[in-house]
């Protein structure tokens, strides 16, 4: 009789939790993804100028953010890509050269450092080398555990006084190759893997089928998942 009371209390809780009201979110759904890495202090870089070997050369960002170029002089690369740079000194060079054909790429980046933490196998800081988008941070961390809220990865981006909250959905990389929100991470990220209510509520109900099976019908069983997949 108690194990009879029980079961029916565990399937009262299921078939009213839907009606809950989802708790609040502070940040946006529509995270502002960015697909490209920026340049920043540290970072080496080669310049190649098509017949012009007197302005190809190999720079690197001072602390400030900033490098010195031939006939140009400084440029500030705060929040600048690769291409953005390579935009920059070909008009730049466009007042002395005609139609200047200008390459730019990384030789050397700077010591990166993003931290991945939730419901990941391994959390953990980890050192990278180059740009990696966070689906391959998410695999540096051991995958994610089978709790992990993969529709609500939040990416913590800038410094503690004003931090940008980015919110991603990353269900649709992962089983629909929709990578509109697979972003690159940028020095310092730090990436949280909530826990999925639903998950653990799957779970539980996992361990509790030897327990229920005696009780209810498969139709019974799944009105309840569907009431839980609702929350």
């Amino acid at each position: 009789m108690m194990k009879r009371n029980f079961i029916f209390i565990f399937l009262l809780i299921l078939s009213c939790s839907h009606t809950l009201p989802p708790p609040p979110v502070n940040f946006s759904n529509k995270p502002v993804v960015i697909k490209e890495f920026f340049l920043g202090p540290g970072d080496e870089l080669n310049v190649f100028v098509w017949r012009h070997p007197d302005l190809t050369l190999t720079t690197k960002v001072d602390p400030w953010g900033r490098i010195f170029y031939p006939l140009i002089g400084e440029i500030q690369l705060k929040k600048m890509t690769v291409l953005d740079l390579q935009k920059r000194i070909q008009k730049g060079l466009s007042k002395y050269l005609v139609n200047p054909q200008v390459t730019v790429s990384v030789k050397t980046y700077r010591n990166l450092k993003i931290m991945v933490l939730g419901e990941v196998k391994k959390p953990a800081v980890f050192p990278i080398d180059r740009p990696i988008t966070i689906t391959e941070a998410i695999s540096l961390a051991g995958g994610f555990t089978l709790d992990a809220k993969q529709t609500s990865i939040i990416v913590i981006r800038g410094n503690n006084q004003n931090p940008t909250i980015l919110r991603l959905n990353l269900k649709g990389a992962l089983t629909k190759a929709d990578f509109s929100q697979n972003i690159y991470l940028q020095p310092g990220d730090i990436v949280y893997i909530p826990p999925s209510i639903i998950a653990n509520l799957e779970r539980f109900f996992k361990r509790f089928e030897s327990i229920l099976r005696p009780f209810v019908d498969l139709s019974v069983g799944v009105l309840i998942w569907r009431r839980v997949e609702e929350w």
